[in-house]
């Protein structure tokens, strides 16, 4: 196995594809800046294994998983490339080629990443207004999936409920409305599908801690042609009365 060192990680330090460095259960020990800059997240957020990745699309999770096994459990120092789609902060989807290489990185076996990507670079003027405006938002922002899977809440909505990124990542919008509004969710999930508007009413959210939070949703579908799709929904603070 290679040995990486100081000088791996100066290199690493420059260069626009994605390093990063997990142990075997693929929890995340290095980062470079590239993938902050690029996904938005830290070696941080990534201290689970493989197979609780949240961030992986999940139409490409069954394939990574099962490729970077093989992998591991192989007699191989190089894997071939793996293709996958990857959700970033921000709720942006993008397409990397990963070659994986068993190396030891602090006196420890580890698994070294490269991706490039292959979609055009995001890291300009227009992605980083259209980054600031909704971490700014005082608005609630948040995606999910036709099946009510967080892909993506702003900076407001994680203090609303006090979740992480990565705790959001593990749950559905279910699971942070109140219970006696889920019916009525799923009510208003079909009513906008249908509409050519956004469906505005208001529910009550559950923060972490366990407090209810009144708030005025105002909820678009993403789909097309009155196929469901992924929804948009932007949340308010309900005026105290």
């Amino acid at each position: 196995m290679t040995a990486a060192s100081d000088p791996f990680e100066a290199l690493a330090e420059h260069t626009d594809a994605l390093v990063f460095v997990t142990d075997l259960q693929m929890r995340m020990q290095y980062a470079n800046p590239a993938l902050q800059r690029q996904t938005g997240f830290t070696a941080a957020d990534f201290q689970f294994p493989q197979e609780d990745n949240p961030f992986i699309h999940r139409e490409d999770a069954e394939h990574v998983a099962r490729a970077l096994s093989a992998f591991v459990e192989s007699a191989a120092l190089v894997s071939p490339p793996i293709e996958n789609r990857f959700l970033d902060r921000w709720g942006r989807t993008h397409r990397y080629r990963s070659v994986v290489t068993k190396i030891r990185f602090r006196d420890a076996e580890a698994l070294l990443f490269v991706c490039r990507a292959l979609d055009a670079p995001t890291d300009n003027a227009d992605n980083r207004q259209y980054r600031a405006l909704l971490e700014s938002s005082d608005d609630a922002i948040i995606r999910v999936d036709n099946a009510g899977r967080f892909l993506f809440a702003n900076g407001r909505t994680h203090e609303l409920l006090g979740y992480t990124p990565v705790e959001l990542g593990h749950l559905r919008l279910d699971d942070v409305v109140a219970a006696r509004d889920r019916e009525m969710l799923n009510v208003q999930f079909a009513r906008s599908v249908a509409a050519s508007s956004p469906v505005r009413f208001e529910t009550r959210l559950l923060a972490k801690q366990g407090q209810e939070v009144r708030m005025q949703a105002a909820l678009t579908s993403l789909g097309r042609f009155g196929l469901p799709g992924e929804l948009l929904a932007i949340l308010r603070e309900a005026p105290r009365t």
